[in-house]
C-alpha cells in the first residue's frame, strides 16, 4: 500500500516490482491509474512497505505494536486510494505469533503460501475450513507454470485454490506487454470459464 522505493530482497537485490527507485515511500494513491484499475478487483493488503527491518521482513518480527502500526497504516493507504481490503498477506508469507495475532484482529481472512507454523492454534470446522485467532486461513498455491493451462485446471482438487501472478511475468520494465505469457494467461481464464466443475469465487465468498 505504501511501498518503499529502495526495498530489497533477502539477497540484497532491488525488488523486481519497483518501477521507480529512490528514497522514501510511495503510497498507492499516488498512482491514480493503478488505483482505478484495482477498483475492478477484490483487494487484499500485502504488508505495508515491503521493507526489511534489521534484516527481517516487516511482519517477521516479534513486535506487536509495530505490526499493528503497519497494518493500520497500510489499510489507511488502501482506503485513501478508494479500496477496501478484505484479507491480509504478509510479504514472503512470514509471520511471528505477535504479527499474526494483530493481522487476525483486523482481517477475517489471512492468506499464506507456506505451511502453517506449529505455533498457530489451528481449528478445523465442517467443510475443511481452518481458522486461527478467529481468522479464516487460506493457502495460496504460489505462481503456476502457464505452459499447460488446461492441465492446471484439470489438476484442481477440492477446496479453494489461490494462484499468485506477478506483473513482471506479463510486462517488461518499461511496461510493455509480453505477448506469449499474456496469451497463456488468457487461455487459463478461458479454460476456467469452460470447466463445469470449477467455480471462480471471491475471497469474501469463502468467509
Amino acid at each position: 500500500p505504501e511501498v518503499r522505493l529502495d526495498a530489497r530482497t533477502a539477497e540484497g537485490e532491488p525488488e523486481r516490482y519497483l518501477r521507480e527507485r529512490g528514497r522514501g515511500t510511495r503510497p498507492l494513491a499516488a498512482n491514480p491509474e493503478l488505483a482505478r484499475l484495482a477498483e475492478r478487483f477484490e483487494v487484499l493488503q500485502h504488508g505495508c512497505t515491503h521493507e526489511r527491518v534489521a534484516g527481517r521482513y516487516e511482519f517477521d518480527r516479534h513486535d506487536a505494536a509495530d505490526a499493528a502500526r503497519r497494518l493500520e497504516r497500510g489499510r489507511a493507504r488502501l482506503r485513501e486510494a478508494g479500496l477496501e481490503p478484505v484479507a491480509f498477506a504478509a510479504p514472503q508469507d512470514l509471520y511471528t505469533p505477535a504479527s499474526f495475532r494483530e493481522a487476525a484482529r483486523r482481517y477475517p481472512a489471512i492468506v499464506n503460501g507456506r505451511f502453517w507454523p506449529r505455533w498457530l492454534p489451528l481449528r478445523s470446522r465442517l467443510g475443511g475450513a481452518r481458522r486461527a485467532f478467529g481468522a479464516r486461513l487460506l493457502r495460496h498455491a504460489g505462481e503456476p507454470d502457464l505452459a499447460d493451462p488446461a492441465g492446471l485446471v484439470d489438476a484442481l482438487g477440492r477446496g479453494p485454490t489461490i494462484w499468485v501472478f506477478h506483473h513482471w511475468r506479463f510486462f517488461d520494465a518499461a511496461g510493455r506487454a509480453k505477448a506469449r505469457p499474456l496469451a497463456a494467461l488468457h487461455r487459463l481464464a478461458e479454460r476456467l470459464a469452460e470447466a463445469r466443475d470449477v467455480e471462480v469465487v471471491r475471497v469474501a465468498d469463502l468467509l
